[in-house]
């Protein structure tokens, strides 16, 4: 799950075998708060295809796709379909 603040992304899993994990990341972001939940393998996936030390992730609201690109591919953008959480 994402939780998306001025500036900061609170991300945390939890998982009946594994427990709770929550990280906070610095952002550049100005904008009402968005909590969205993702699918932990597939936000991986994504990542891991991305080339940049930054990427950009695009968001409208809690119900809608994530967009995510960087700059070293203008031309590929990855798109994430939200969980219900």
């Amino acid at each position: 799950k994402l939780r998306i603040l001025d500036n900061i992304i609170n991300m945390s899993s939890s998982d009946a075998e594994n427990g709770t994990a929550s990280e906070d990341i610095s952002v550049e972001y100005k904008g009402e708060e968005i909590s969205i939940g993702f699918n932990a393998k597939y936000i991986l996936e994504m990542i891991n295809q991305l080339d940049d030390d930054k990427i950009m992730l695009k968001f409208n609201n809690s119900s809608s796709p994530m967009i995510a690109s960087d700059s070293s591919n203008s031309n590929l953008q990855y798109i994430l379909m939200p969980m219900r959480v």
